[in-house]
């Protein structure tokens, strides 16, 4: 994206969009753990033979934070939904429903409000997408390989 006004400016005015199944500075896709979450069952072969990983711990990782990520991420749809008419978009759960599921659901209801709200050209929202928007709140350490994130020493002069 490029911002004319920022550039006219001198700042900076590119910026740009990673697609929703990737995570910023993670090297296993958004989507594929996802995937590992509602296919395997917890089993940690099946869970990196999916995220395309050897270590059981990276799996273990993927799998907390991934879980951590949907929780958020349909609290904060949920959210957004209870501000509309509970006739349009209520969702009925049920105490045996697993987490994911409810979280399917609800990104189903918030695609129907978008729809609902600005007809057909609403924009229709992708599970990853959300859970993305979450990642960084339930995962705030940056991989170490990113050298240029690393901060300078502070100065003790």
């Amino acid at each position: 994206m490029i911002c004319k006004r920022a550039k006219e400016r001198g700042k900076k005015y590119t910026k740009r969009l990673l697609p929703d199944f990737l995570l910023p500075y993670r090297v296993v896709r958004l989507d594929k753990t996802l995937e590992a979450l509602q296919k395997s069952s917890h089993k940690l072969d099946a869970v990196c033979a999916i995220l395309g990983c050897i270590d059981f711990r990276t799996a273990r990782e993927y799998l907390e934070y991934g879980k951590k990520a949907i929780k958020k991420a349909s609290l904060a749809i949920t959210e957004r939904l209870s501000h509309f008419s509970s006739k349009l978009f209520t969702t009925r759960f049920h105490p045996e429903e697993d987490y994911i599921s409810c979280f399917h659901s609800l990104v189903a209801r918030y695609n129907v409000l978008q729809i609902h709200l600005y007809g057909g050209k609403g924009i229709q929202y992708s599970p990853s997408y959300f859970i993305g928007i979450n990642w960084k709140s339930v995962h705030r350490n940056k991989s170490m390989t990113h050298v240029s994130d690393l901060q300078p020493a502070p100065d003790t002069s």
